[in-house]
C-alpha cells in the first residue's frame, strides 16, 4: 500500500474501511490520522469514528 502521510487521507481512508466493515484496517488508518494531526481531525465528523478508534488506542 503507498503511504500518503496526510492525516487527512488516512481519516477518510479509516472511515471508509470501517463502512465496510473492515476494522482492522480502519483502526489503522484511523490511527494513523489521529498520529498526523491529533483529536481534532476527528471534531468535524460523525462520532462513531472517534469512539471506534477509543477502543483500538488510548487516547
Amino acid at each position: 500500500m503507498k503511504h500518503y502521510w496526510n492525516p487527512y487521507v488516512h481519516l477518510r481512508l479509516g472511515q471508509l474501511y470501517y463502512e465496510q466493515e473492515n476494522l482492522d484496517k480502519a483502526a489503522d488508518e484511523l490511527a494513523r490520522a489521529y498520529m498526523g494531526a491529533g483529536i481534532a481531525i476527528f471534531m468535524e465528523d460523525d462520532p462513531k469514528y472517534l469512539e471506534f478508534l477509543e477502543t483500538k488506542i488510548e487516547i
